[in-house]
């Protein structure tokens, strides 16, 4: 604009701040302290730790430690303590740590701090009690437990309970999540549960998020008020035969003709192990891995199939999986 005057202000400099921070020193990395924990602990530079504004985690798999990646966990300086929780695919594994100093400017330490390793402590997995692997519960059995034998850690905060129509968990509504506190071993089972066959499993809970590895997974046949399934389960115990027999047992809800037998992947038939009308109720047999002439099978996987034929209901199949192994 006419009139306006324009001043010449030189050259203004900023000042600039490429120092950078001295690294601290590692002292420790502590596997034994929590499980499923690793707790590292540094002290800060021995010169200049006022300039320090936080400290980069890294962690590695590799002694070697890649600063190029982010680090694991950022913390301002007045922390000189950080708990690592970790997964349970982590668990039995050797991590590396290193860190290093970043100034207000973020600027960081041209070196890091000395490397320290630990191996990751897997936390204690609950054993299962009660009840046995294919127990029938019916009507008059509730309520019943499903318990566990009390884990002794002081870390523990509690127990997670899986239970589930699918061996598999899927995370909808086949499958239930219960909880129990850490002076509980058991939860208990109120309200009727639908006929079939329900699987369970259980995870110990820890400080800091920690969570066990899943207990074996156990199953049990509910028989519910609705008959509907002539027969809820067929089971095969064990299921890989290495030696003596196999429990092939099934259970019926109604009178039925049946035919208990067993086939080679091929389709062909091996033998018969129970046929006829039988009576409801548990229906066992023992089989040694033999075909219909008494020889003893080549090892490979065999069917057992039971057929069910009920006045009034449609024929049902059902087929497991035998594998033998000697």
């Amino acid at each position: 604009m006419a009139g306006d005057e324009v001043y010449d202000l030189g050259e203004i400099v900023l000042p600039s701040d490429d120092d950078h921070p001295n690294p601290p020193a590692l002292t420790a990395a502590d596997a034994d302290r929590h499980v499923g924990i690793v707790v590292l602990e540094w002290v800060p530079p021995t010169e200049d730790s006022d300039d320090v504004a936080e400290y980069n985690i890294y962690r590695s798999l590799s002694e070697t430690i890649d600063r190029s990646q982010p680090p694991v966990a950022t913390v301002d300086a007045g922390t000189l303590i950080y708990y690592d929780a970790f997964e349970p695919g982590d668990y039995g594994r050797r991590y590396y740590y290193q860190i290093e100093s970043v100034d207000a400017a973020l600027n960081k330490s041209k070196e890091a701090s000395n490397v320290l390793s630990a191996v990751v402590v897997a936390p204690p997995v609950p054993v299962l009690s009660e009840p046995e692997v294919g127990v029938l519960v019916t009507e008059a059995d509730y309520p019943f437990e499903l318990s566990w034998e009390t884990v002794e850690n002081e870390d523990l905060t509690g127990y997670s309970v899986q239970l589930s129509t699918s061996p598999d968990f899927p995370q909808d509504s086949r499958t239930q999540l219960l909880s129990a506190g850490t002076s509980d071993n058991s939860v208990s089972i109120v309200q009727l549960l639908g006929q079939g066959t329900w699987h369970w499993r259980v995870r110990a809970l820890y400080q800091f998020g920690v969570k066990s590895q899943w207990s074996e997974t156990r199953y049990f046949v509910a028989l519910g008020q609705d008959n509907t399934m002539v027969a809820p389960y067929l089971n095969a115990n064990p299921q890989i035969l290495r030696e003596g027999e196999v429990k092939i047992s099934y259970y019926l809800t109604t009178d039925a003709k049946v035919a208990l037998r067993i086939f080679n992947l091929k389709g062909q038939f091996v033998k018969t192990l129970d046929s006829g009308n039988k009576a409801p109720g548990l229906h066992e047999h023992m089989w040694n891995g033999d075909n219909a002439k008494g020889e003893e099978l080549r090892n490979g996987l065999y069917l057992v199939q039971l057929k069910i034929e009920a006045p009034g209901k449609s024929k049902t199949t059902i087929t497991k999986k035998v594998l033998i192994n000697r």
